[in-house]
């Protein structure tokens, strides 16, 4: 158990782990959006959510949000998730407002962004303070 943990998780879970969390936040919210319009052409969900996904990886890469989840304060922490959700739901709409303004298409609503980022943070953050809660149990820290 010592050995466990005493290396820590490859950078690589982490994402993946915060990937999948947005994954399942975005196939809820389309699960769910009872407001979908079926008016004039929209991309298809799997598009949709492709973007959404591959919005929120890119941007983790940037801000390196998957670092030192463990060794970070939870205020660090928190900072790093906002700056992640909000750059990402920064560029989604940016992304919506010029795909709609050029082509007519419909993309993802602003409302959806705003709760796939507000969902997203919220549980990404609960996956970090049980992740704190559970190192700290077992390493007899604090």
């Amino acid at each position: 158990m010592k050995k466990i943990l005493s290396t820590p998780a490859p950078r690589w879970m982490v994402l993946f782990a915060d990937t999948f969390i947005v994954s399942v936040c975005c196939l809820l919210v389309f699960i769910f959006n009872s407001s979908y319009s079926h008016e004039g052409f929209s991309l298809p969900v799997v598009i949709q959510m492709g973007t959404v996904i591959l919005s929120y990886f890119l941007v983790s890469l940037l801000v390196k949000s998957y670092q030192y989840i463990i060794r970070l304060s939870v205020i660090e922490d928190i900072y790093k998730l906002v700056l992640l959700v909000s750059t990402s739901s920064i560029f989604l709409v940016l992304l919506i407002f010029i795909i709609e303004g050029f082509s007519g298409i419909r993309h993802i609503g602003v409302w959806n962004i705003v709760i796939i980022g507000v969902f997203s943070f919220s549980v990404m953050m609960c996956m970090r303070l049980g992740l704190k809660y559970i190192y700290t149990l077992f390493s007899g820290v604090g």
